[in-house]
């Protein structure tokens, strides 16, 4: 869902989250009212920590899987990123003072 990537789902707490996940996960083996209950529960949980909200009428599974997928696009990003500075600063800190290249390398 095309609002997901501007929407602000960074205060989800983890436990929510996992809750939300593991819902997903079972939502095609749960009796129709269970899951329909469940997930408009969950959903409705998620909501107060997504800004701002899916459009009207965004299904609960549809909204709950928007913003997993989002959240975790967004981890990855961010891991990718730490990755690569962690790799430029441990480049940085091989190399002398000055950018003298150590001659034992």
């Amino acid at each position: 869902m095309t609002w997901a990537r501007t929407a602000d789902v960074a205060r989800l707490p983890d436990g929510l989250a996992l809750a939300a996940r593991q819902f997903l996960g079972r939502a095609a083996r749960m009796a129709p009212a269970s899951r329909a209950r469940l997930g408009t529960d969950l959903a409705a949980r998620v909501e107060r920590f997504v800004a701002p909200g899916p459009p009207w009428g965004t299904p609960p599974e549809a909204f709950l899987a928007a913003v997993l997928t989002e959240r975790r696009e967004r981890e990855h990003l961010a891991a990718a990123r730490a990755t690569q500075t962690q790799r430029e600063l441990a480049e940085r800190v091989a190399l002398l003072p000055f950018g003298v290249p150590d001659p034992r390398r």
